[in-house]
């Protein structure tokens, strides 16, 4: 019976090292948003160890000509702030239509500081798939799956 408990413990300890119990915590989620106006919000995140590693947030709102001026100034005011932040990449696109902007991070690679500078008190950047599904679901208009 010992042996069979040990080797029953070695087994648990290789699938929990493997992964294979934090498929669900490491799957991908994409949340988003829509709305009649046009404005769209798009979340993706990876994790790893069950935390965010990796984020994508898309942004995309319809072009009005005397918006532009407006969106382009903030564009570069937040490319600016981030900079000298390598784990972080800001673009933007603009169309006829919809201007559309892209903040890719990889949060496992940022510091504190950086986590902060970027996200200021976002807690969804240090939280986990569950959290960030729960979050949204109180009346924040996202959907996440």
């Amino acid at each position: 019976m010992k042996r069979f408990k040990k080797i029953l413990l070695i087994m648990v300890c290789v699938l929990i090292t493997t992964g294979c119990f934090n498929k669900k915590l490491n799957k991908d989620l994409t949340c988003e948003k829509s709305l009649e106006s046009g404005y769209s919000r798009t979340e993706n995140y990876s994790f790893e160890e069950g935390v965010v590693s990796k984020l994508e947030w898309i942004t995309a709102s319809p072009l009005e000509e005397e918006d532009l001026d407006y969106l382009t100034e903030l564009f570069e005011t937040e490319k600016e702030k981030i900079k000298d932040i390598a784990a972080c990449e800001i673009k933007n696109d603009i169309s006829d239509e919809i201007y559309t902007e892209t903040l890719s991070c990889n949060v496992k690679d940022m510091s504190d500081a950086d986590i902060k500078e970027v996200f200021g008190d976002n807690i969804v950047i240090k939280s986990t798939r569950e959290e960030i599904i729960e979050n949204y679901d109180h009346g924040q208009g996202m959907t996440c799956e």
